[in-house]
């Protein structure tokens, strides 16, 4: 997660579970690897299951209470705590003294960034920080049928009232999750915003959080990974390997250094 650091980090784990199959496909994409420089790692859903796949992993968050529950999750998994460094950081300007096998950044992370600005100075670390045969890996929803969805409308904001999206129970309590969404097509901008009412020994609580997605389509990305040196190699549509197209619901790039 790379915003909204208020955003208690039990409520966000409770909704944000990613994309089924992706786990399994960074552990298989990382295979050959060493060293692994995870970006916007989150409470340590994939960085978890590479130090368990026997990876020397290096995790990077803004959120501190994320990175807690990381720390927590790998000192539950004997002998994995070794193989994992976490920091707190800003993906854009983290430094290392090292370059990685493989930099990746799961599950929209991306999208977080809020300008052409933000993406470009992070594909610039990503740069610095990749081995010359490293590859840097990311997904993304394909934003591709927003595109063609805003070409068909005459609003300049669309807003989706709030619906029900999940019933949870958590540490005793009864969590009930209502999904909202602001819409901006001229922005390529998408705000979700979840509403949790808690109900627990200490009565009823309501909290709302908003997370600010600025999506891209893929010639864009591309555009951006060049100016940085990077060049796409792979881009897939799933997480089976299926390649994108147009009917493609994810978005997962696989990069390298440019050859010069």
């Amino acid at each position: 997660m790379t915003q909204e650091a208020q955003y208690p980090s039990w409520l966000y784990r409770l909704i944000h579970q990613g994309n089924e199959g992706d786990v399994a496909f960074y552990v298989d994409a990382c295979s050959e690897a060493k060293t692994i420089l995870e970006l916007g790692c989150g409470f340590g859903r994939v960085l978890v299951a590479l130090a368990e796949a026997g990876h020397l992993v290096t995790g990077v968050d803004s959120h501190a209470g994320l990175l807690a529950e990381t720390a927590g999750a790998l000192a539950m998994k004997a002998g994995r705590k070794d193989r994992a460094t976490l920091l707190e950081g800003d993906m854009r300007t983290v430094s290392f003294k090292q370059r990685f096998d493989r930099v990746i950044l799961p599950y929209n992370g991306l999208f977080c960034l809020q300008s052409d600005a933000e993406v470009r100075d992070c594909f610039e670390n990503v740069a610095r920080h990749l081995a010359p045969d490293g590859l840097f890996i990311f997904d993304v929803y394909a934003a591709e049928c927003l595109f063609e969805d805003a070409a068909t409308i005459d609003e300049e904001v669309i807003v989706e009232e709030p619906e029900l999206l999940s019933e949870l129970k958590e540490d005793g309590a009864d969590i009930t999750v209502y999904e909202s969404s602001v819409w901006t097509p001229g922005e390529q901008r998408y705000d979700v915003s979840y509403r949790y009412e808690i109900k627990d020994g200490a009565g009823e609580r309501v909290q709302t959080h908003t997370i600010a997605h600025r999506y891209m389509l893929l010639d864009q990305i591309t555009a951006l990974l060049a100016e940085c040196g990077l060049r796409v190699a792979l881009a897939l549509g799933d997480f089976e390997g299926r390649g994108f197209d147009e009917e493609s619901d994810q978005l997962i790039v696989v990069a390298s250094i440019a050859k010069k």
